[in-house]
C-alpha cells in the first residue's frame, strides 16, 4: 500500500503533477547547492584616531610637565582570533606614552593572512579571521591609533564560527603640584560592515571607546566635561559614534557605518596633591556564525525517491 492514496482520477493528475514539481524542485536545489554555499559571511569593524593628545601631564617631549608626578604609566593593546578548525591567533604588547605600541596581528583561518598593520579591508576575497592594532607617536604630542577586526567565513557547519578583535588599554597614576586641568583631544573614526550568505548565518561588527579619572583615595570618579558642548558633563566619556555595532542575519541586509567623531574636546579639573588614575580603553570585535545546509546528498535522495513517487502515480492517473 503506498503511503499516499489518490481518491479521484482528476485528484491523481494533480496529485503526479506536484509529486513531479517537487521532485524537479530537488534537483534545482542540488545543482545550486554549492553556489548558495559560496557566499559567505563577512564583518569588519576599525576604530582610528588621529592628533590624539593627553594635555595638562606632559610637554610635547612626553616628560612630565613641572610639579606632576607620574606614578605609572601603562599602555596594553591585545589581539586575537578564532576560525573554526584552525588554531586560535592571539598576543599582547606593552608599549609607552612616548612611542605608543605595536601588537603583532592575530590571525586564524585557511586563508593567506594580509601584511601587518593593513588597516583598510583585506579579506573580502579570503577566509579567515584577524586581529591587529597599533599606537604611533607619543600621546602628549599628537599619536596616531589603530584597531581592527575583520573576517570571513566560508565554512557550512552549525558549529562553524570566527570572531576576532583588538583592543587597547592606557593607564596614567599621577599627582598634580596644583590645582588644574586635564584635557583629551583629537579626531576619531570608525567603520562597521556585516553581511551574510545564507539565512539564518549571523554577522556582527562593534567598536567601543571610553575615557575616566579615577581619584585614587576616595574611589569617586571625576566629572568630565566636553568643551565643544558646555554643560554636557559625565564621570565616563563614551561617546555614541564610538560605541556602536552593526548586525545581520538576513542575505537581503548587508548594514554599514560609517561614523566621523571629528575635533572631540574633553576636560576634567582635577586637585593638586591628590593621586589620580586616567584610564583609555577602546576596542574592536567582529562574530560570524553559519548554520548547518542540507548535505548534497540528502538532497539527491529525496529528489530521487520524489520522482519515482511521482512516476508510480502518474501511471495510477492513468488508469
Amino acid at each position: 500500500m503506498y503511503a499516499i492514496r489518490l481518491i479521484s482520477t482528476a485528484g491523481s493528475r494533480f496529485g503526479a503533477r506536484i509529486l513531479c514539481g517537487t521532485a524537479l524542485a530537488a534537483v534545482m536545489m542540488l545543482g545550486s547547492h554549492k553556489a548558495a554555499q559560496a557566499v559567505p559571511s563577512y564583518a569588519y569593524a576599525s576604530l582610528g584616531f588621529t592628533n590624539f593628545k593627553l594635555t595638562g601631564l606632559f610637554n610635547d617631549q612626553g616628560a612630565p610637565l613641572p610639579g606632576v608626578t607620574i606614578n605609572s604609566a601603562t599602555v596594553l593593546m591585545t589581539t586575537g582570533s578564532n576560525y573554526t578548525g584552525f588554531a586560535p591567533g592571539g598576543t599582547s604588547a606593552n608599549g609607552n606614552l612616548a612611542s605608543g605600541v605595536d601588537a603583532a596581528q592575530a590571525f586564524s583561518g585557511s586563508g593567506v593572512p594580509p601584511a601587518q598593520n593593513t588597516f583598510t579591508q583585506a579579506l573580502t576575497a579570503s577566509s579567515g579571521a584577524r586581529g591587529d592594532g597599533l599606537i604611533s607617536g607619543a600621546l602628549a604630542g599628537g599619536a596616531t591609533s589603530n584597531l581592527v577586526a575583520e573576517g570571513r567565513l566560508t565554512t557550512p557547519s552549525a558549529s562553524a564560527g570566527s570572531n576576532a578583535g583588538s583592543s587597547t588599554t592606557l593607564n596614567v597614576q599621577f599627582a598634580l603640584g596644583s590645582n588644574g586641568p586635564v584635557d583629551l583631544l583629537g579626531s576619531a573614526f570608525a567603520q562597521l560592515l556585516a553581511s551574510v550568505g545564507n539565512a539564518g548565518d549571523t554577522a556582527n561588527a562593534q567598536v567601543s571607546a571610553s575615557f575616566q579619572i579615577q581619584n585614587q583615595a576616595t574611589g569617586a570618579f571625576v566629572s568630565i566635561c566636553d568643551v565643544n558642548n558646555p554643560g554636557q558633563c559625565s564621570t565616563t566619556i563614551a561617546p555614541a559614534a564610538l560605541n556602536t555595532n552593526v548586525s545581520t542575519s538576513n542575505p537581503a541586509f548587508s548594514p554599514s557605518l560609517n561614523s566621523p567623531f571629528p575635533n572631540f574636546h574633553y576636560t576634567a579639573s582635577l586637585l593638586g596633591g591628590v593621586n589620580y588614575q586616567l584610564t583609555l580603553q577602546d576596542s574592536v570585535t567582529e562574530i560570524l556564525s553559519t548554520t548547518a545546509v542540507p548535505e548534497p546528498g540528502t538532497i539527491a535522495v529525496l529528489g530521487v525517491g520524489l520522482i519515482g513517487l511521482a512516476s508510480v502515480a502518474r501511471r495510477r492517473a492513468r488508469r
